[in-house]
């Protein structure tokens, strides 16, 4: 049996030892000790998805042996289901020990190699049934043969335990599930921003200049504490950083957030400006960041309290994810990380993926809300024609929302207001919102002279498929905004094409490993769909010509809407030749460009 790590005498009764273990093998091992277990035998289970993520992830599954014991006498063990077990009972205290596998480099399971690891406590921690309220430690073991491992997390420690012992404490397990933790040989910064620390971690090979993303993180952070009246819902706050080669994720938590990003989103120390790609790592710091307002305290009734086992489903995550999305390009520019033209271009491109092809004019944004478990959180080839998305059409809907306010109000009140009056009502007491809740509000500071136009784009933009009037909103903004077709159907988004094709070849497409093209989503009623063509399928020729992404503009240069060609594509292993009749590209792109500077200054002030 493992030898539990030593404990102050304050170690509550349930206690968890989490060890990394075994780096190449990618596990973690757990000892969960007891002191006061059912006497009619101890329940245990794993939950099955976790706040933020709406999908049932089964965590269960990774756990690879488990046995238990009271004193030196082993006890029976029963799975129930697959994710519940039964301890044999017992007269005193009993331990649990069990490995899990961690090979998920993603924010929302357990990850660990011979670099660094990552779990949430979700993924490792059994909750003890019937004592979930009772509060809790965990000590965590690093690797022997890794002497420069950190650990950072935003547990708070155990009190009495030594700083280098690495014990925490939970007040329950809803909240112990709240506390992901980050190890490996860390870059670790901390920084101020309104009296509070918050620290930035990073973990992978990177060559972040540190000092600068932290200081850009801070105007970021301090932007947000004062949207929302200097009342920031914690005491110190965590940026956990894995960088990979091309990541891109994030997850909320009460006090930090786990982020994953490609090594080249990072600003380096020699780069006087920035690109695209750290403007948009700034865009997820700024996302994860907010929901510790919008989301972790203000939340959907129906959250409350979260119900772990199955799903929980609710027509509010427009508000929740669509707000925060809304809200995170914007917030970036207010702080002066962005400019005005590169802030429109992205929020274009926002619209254009919110509002192109057949799913937004199929379903409703409450619908897409309540259906998050499956249609967008399992999104197949077919989703860009079948679902609208939560968070890109619901940060339109909050720009239609932010827009009108503020025309009616002569740019007195916005959706800054909203959110800190629903704060202040809903949020600060974590009480939860209806849908309601969240319509009243927003009509409410509307005003009489704005009711009946806020009242209508609130029906359309949330019960309906109807198209949304996005440009007459804008223009009384001084930004004239554009449908136009795009580059290609691959985007680029938000930007006027550089060379405009008469025709379009009406799906996404990348580049196969064994040549050719791989259509990764086809779009009804384009040229692609009449001829056949599915998601999957290797398009290899056209008109018995090799056909690679350098040579596919060229050919579609010389073709006009109507003109016919053979191709030839592999579906599986079995080649197939089509006719595939060419059609003009669909105005979906939405290009954005400021008219009115002073118009513009209505919305778009700094802070």
């Amino acid at each position: 049996m493992p030898v539990m790590a030593a404990l102050p005498d304050s170690v509550h009764t349930i206690h968890y030892d989490i060890s990394a273990v075994d780096c190449n093998g990618h596990y973690f091992d757990v000892t969960l000790r007891i002191a006061e277990p059912d006497l009619q035998g101890q329940h245990l289970r794993l939950p099955a998805w976790l706040p933020g993520s709406y999908m049932i992830r089964d965590f269960a599954k990774h756990i690879v042996s488990f046995k238990a014991w009271h004193n030196d006498q082993h006890l029976a063990v029963m799975q129930l289901d697959k994710q519940t077990w039964q301890i044999q009972a017992s007269d005193g205290p009993i331990t649990i020990a069990y490995r899990v596998y961690a090979k998920d480099l993603s924010v929302r399971t357990a990850y660990l190699d011979d670099q660094f690891g990552f779990y949430n406590h979700s993924a490792l921690c059994l909750e003890v049934m019937e004592q979930d309220e009772c509060p809790c430690s965990v000590s965590i073991t690093l690797p022997e043969h890794k002497p420069d491992w950190q650990l950072v997390t935003g547990m708070p420690r155990l009190q009495g335990s030594e700083p280098k012992a690495h014990v925490f404490s939970a007040d329950n397990y809803q909240q112990l599930i709240d506390f992901p933790v980050l190890m490996g040989d860390l870059s670790v910064e901390d920084f101020i921003v309104h009296g509070t620390r918050h620290r930035l971690a990073v973990a992978g090979r990177h060559y972040a200049d540190m000092e600068r993303i932290c200081a850009d993180l801070a105007k970021i952070c301090a932007a947000q504490i004062t949207l929302f009246d200097d009342d920031a819902p914690f005491d110190d706050y965590t940026f956990m950083v894995m960088v990979t080669g091309d990541g891109f994720g994030g997850l909320e938590h009460r006090n930090s957030t786990a982020l994953v990003c490609g090594r080249n989103d990072l600003v380096h120390a020699s780069h006087s400006g920035s690109n695209e790609g750290y403007r948009t790592f700034l865009s997820l710091c700024s996302h994860e960041y907010f929901h510790s307002w919008n989301v972790k305290r203000l939340r959907p009734r129906e959250f409350i309290p979260f119900n772990l086992q199955s799903e929980q489903y609710t027509e509010q995550l427009w508000f929740y994810e669509g707000v925060t999305s809304y809200y995170d390009d914007l917030i970036v520019h207010r702080t002066g990380l962005s400019s005005r033209n590169q802030y429109l271009e992205v929020l274009g491109s926002t619209l254009t993926r919110a509002l192109m092809g057949k799913g937004p004019q199929r379903q409703p944004l409450t619908l897409s809300s309540k259906l998050a478990w499956t249609t967008f959180y399992q999104q197949n080839e077919n989703a860009v024609n079948a679902i609208s998305s939560y968070y890109s059409k619901g940060a339109v809907t909050a720009l239609g929302i932010d827009l009108i306010l503020r025309k009616y109000s002569r740019g007195q009140c916005g959706l800054d207001d909203v959110m800190r009056q629903l704060w202040v009502s809903y949020g600060r007491d974590e009480r939860g919102t209806t849908m309601d809740c969240l319509l009243d509000t927003i009509i409410e500071l509307c005003g009489t002279e704005g009711e009946d136009e806020i009242r209508a784009f609130l029906h359309r933009a949330l019960m309906t498929t109807e198209p949304l009037d996005v440009a007459a909103l804008l223009a009384d903004f001084g930004i004239n905004a554009q449908l136009t077709v795009a580059q290609s159907d691959n985007g680029p988004f938000g930007k006027a094409p550089m060379v405009r094709l008469a025709v379009a070849l009406g799906a996404k497409f990348k580049e196969s490993p064994l040549g050719g093209l791989e259509l990764v989503q086809v779009y009804e009623d384009g040229s692609a769909y009449h001829a056949g063509l599915s998601a999957g399928d290797r398009l290899i020729a056209l008109d018995n010509l090799q056909v690679t992404s350098q040579n596919l503009g060229l050919t579609m240069s010389r073709l006009q809407p109507g003109d016919s060609m053979q191709v030839h594509a592999f579906r599986r292993d079995e080649l197939h030749a089509r006719t595939l009749t060419w059609q003009a590209p669909e105005p979906y792109n939405w290009v954005l460009e400021e008219i009115d500077s002073e118009q513009a200054k209505r919305w778009l002030s700094p802070t």
